[in-house]
C-alpha cells in the first residue's frame, strides 16, 4: 500500500537560531562528540567581529514563541521527533510515500551542497545525508513539492541557489493542517545549552496524549545533553579566564622582549 500526497510539516531546530556562521564551527553528524561534548568548548567561543561569546549570542530568537499556533492548524495524524533530517527521507521511503507535499522550516535548503551540485542524481547517487535528503526525495518521487522557509537572517546571508525546482523564501505560509509533523534537533548544529527550550518546544504536542505516546522518536533527543546552560556558562567563564591569562602572558613577554632589546 502506498501513501500518496501526504502533507508534511518539517521543522529543523536550527531554524530557531540566529546566524552562527560568525563562529565558523565545524560539524559532522557521523561523530558523536559534535552532538554534545564540543558544545562545552563552543560556549566560550568569541565571534570574530561581534566580540560576543556564543553562550550570550547563540540563543533562540523571538520567532520561537507561539510557533506552533502560528503554523499548525489542529494536530497531525503522525508525529516524529528525531535528530537528523535524513530520517525523513528514510521514513518516506520505508512507508512507501509518494508525491508528498513538504513545507520545511530550516536554516538550510538540504538540496545538495558543494561537490553534489550539478550531479545527475538519477545516475549518480551520493550517500544519503542531512544536506541532500530533500533532493533525493524529489528524484525518487517521494516528494512532489518542496518549500523551504528560511529564518529571516538568510535574507542577508543567502546560500548558493540549488539547481532544482523548489520554493525557497523567508516568508512563512499561512497556518495550515498537515498529516505529518517531523521535527529534528540537529544536535551538531544546535547548542546544547538551549535543550531546555527544545524540550518545551516539542512538548506542545503533549496536549494530545494519543499522538505523543504514539510518536516515532530517537530516545536521546527527548532529554537534555550534558552541557546544559549551567555547565555551558561555567565552561565559558573558564575559557574566558584562560584566554585573559594567555593575553596577559603574551603582553608580559612582549614587554620583556622590548626591555631586553633596550640593553
Amino acid at each position: 500500500m502506498k501513501l500518496s500526497h501526504l502533507r508534511v510539516l518539517s521543522v529543523d531546530w536550527d531554524w530557531i537560531f540566529c546566524d552562527t556562521d560568525e563562529y565558523d564551527w565545524g560539524h559532522s553528524e557521523d561523530k558523536a562528540f559534535f552532538y554534545d561534548i564540543l558544545w562545552a568548548t563552543r560556549a566560550g567561543s568569541v565571534g570574530m567581529t561581534n566580540k560576543k561569546r556564543a553562550i550570550d549570542h547563540v540563543l533562540p530568537e523571538e520567532r520561537l514563541n507561539g510557533f506552533w499556533k502560528r503554523t499548525l492548524d489542529g494536530h497531525p495524524m503522525f508525529l516524529a521527533i528525531v535528530d537528523s533530517h535524513k530520517d525523513l527521507y528514510t521514513w518516506l521511503k520505508a512507508n512507501k510515500v509518494s508525491q508528498a507535499d513538504v513545507v520545511n522550516f530550516d536554516a538550510h535548503h538540504d538540496l545538495g551542497y558543494d561537490n553534489e551540485i550539478g550531479f545527475d542524481y538519477k545516475k549518480v547517487k551520493p550517500p544519503l545525508n542531512c544536506g541532500n535528503w530533500a533532493r533525493l526525495g524529489l528524484v525518487k518521487k517521494l516528494i512532489k513539492s518542496y518549500r523551504v522557509v528560511y529564518p529571516p537572517w538568510r535574507a542577508k546571508n543567502p546560500e548558493d541557489k540549488p539547481d532544482v525546482d523548489a520554493q525557497i523564501s523567508v516568508e512563512a505560509p499561512p497556518k495550515d493542517a498537515y498529516d505529518i509533523v517531523f521535527i529534528c534537533r540537529s544536535s551538531c548544529w544546535t547548542p546544547s545549552w538551549c535543550d531546555d527550550k527544545w524540550l518545551a518546544f516539542i512538548s506542545y504536542f503533549k496536549q494530545w496524549p494519543w499522538l505523543w505516546d504514539a510518536k516515532c522518536f530517537a530516545p536521546f533527543v527527548l532529554k537534555e545533553r550534558k552541557c546544559n546552560m549551567a555547565e555551558a556558562l561555567k565552561q565559558a567563564e573558564d575559557w574566558g579566564k584562560m584566554l585573559a591569562q594567555m593575553m596577559a602572558n603574551k603582553a608580559r613577554n612582549a614587554d620583556y622582549e622590548k626591555l631586553k632589546a633596550a640593553f
